[in-house]
């Protein structure tokens, strides 16, 4: 049996359940924690795979992503980040029990200072129609973390031999898992990172004493508003980065989708930073976004600030049309 349903045009609302546990949530961030033991970025809402595997396939198309993000920019070493994402769904809609599959992978390089942390994984998710009004996804990231250390940067006083010359990798497996609900009005995903208990080390010493990757934990939770005319759709969303040991960071955004085409937003990063974000659709296949973020922390007597682009690129096969850029953009 053929079943053709968008999922985009369900009108079920999950905020009575989930509206307090949000709340309670966005007041522990207190202060921001700067590690980056796994993907941070301003525009969550157009990078959700980035966070959270069952994400993978979430539609038919298949949805190429190219990103560059860097934060602190006017620090010498400043973090600088490079991501591609591909992921497509596989006969969505098309078995009898309204389930389908996606697949997909993701490589992220960030570079700071001296280190350099490479991502690979691939990725499977599992999407179930639950209700008439309600979709549920769980998802796998299966791959590798890599580290490594440029000793060249580290002297500034000519050549040492002792130090200079080499450059120390450390690799270790990584799995994370992720899970995602939503509705026409509601969406929420939880995943976790460095679940794998690894023991860091360069060459044959240990870093710290010796020291592990902290499992870190990435909620989201957004809510969907239409006008009358579906001319607007105004985007609600706030996205938690706890990793453990640390205070979370909390960034909190509305968008506004007006005619299809352009999206227009504001966030904040609470403590650290405010940012606005430009979303623009090209074409069927091509839109581009863009986020500029001005540091409101005690960083800000640096005169820094965060800039973050994103290409995407989703060549759909003819009987299947490119979701308009208000449809479902916490979904794409």
């Amino acid at each position: 049996m053929k079943v053709n349903v968008d999922t985009c045009t369900f009108k079920y609302s999950l905020t009575k359940i989930y509206g307090p546990i949000v709340f309670v949530l966005a007041l522990f961030s207190i202060e921001v924690s700067t590690a980056q033991n796994g993907p941070n970025t301003y525009n969550f809402l157009l990078n959700q795979f980035n966070f959270n595997p069952a994400m993978t396939g979430n539609h038919n198309c298949v949805d190429l992503k190219v990103m560059n993000y860097s934060t602190y920019n006017g620090l010498p070493d400043s973090p600088q980040n490079s991501t591609l994402t591909v992921h497509k769904g596989i006969n969505k809609f098309k078995t009898y029990n309204e389930a389908w599959q996606g697949v997909g992978a993701l490589i992220t390089r960030e570079n700071v200072g001296a280190f350099t942390t490479l991502r690979l994984f691939g990725s499977f998710a599992y999407h179930k129609k639950l209700t008439s009004k309600l979709i549920f996804s769980s998802g796998l990231f299966v791959g590798f973390n890599q580290y490594s250390l440029n000793t060249n940067t580290l002297t500034g006083y000519g050549y040492d031999p002792a130090i200079n010359g080499s450059k120390p990798v450390y690799t270790f497996p990584n799995i994370v898992p992720g899970i995602w609900m939503y509705t026409r009005k509601d969406y929420m995903g939880l995943s976790v990172f460095n679940l794998y208990k690894d023991v860091k080390k360069l060459g044959s010493r240990f870093i710290g004493s010796p020291s592990t990757s902290a499992p870190t934990f990435y909620f989201t939770y957004g809510r969907r508003i239409e006008s009358k005319a579906y001319q607007y759709v105004f985007m609600p969303a706030m996205h938690m980065r706890y990793e453990v040991g640390n205070a979370p960071v909390v960034d909190l955004v509305v968008l506004w989708y007006i005619m299809q085409r352009i999206g227009v937003g504001v966030g904040t990063r609470i403590g650290d930073s405010v940012n606005g974000q430009l979303q623009y659709k090209i074409s069927k296949k091509l839109s581009v976004a863009i986020t500029y973020a001005a540091v409101t922390s005690v960083m800000k007597y640096n005169k820094v600030n965060s800039f973050e682009f994103v290409l995407t690129y989703t060549p759909c096969d003819k009987k299947y049309n490119a979701d308009p850029i208000h449809l479902c953009p916490a979904y794409n």
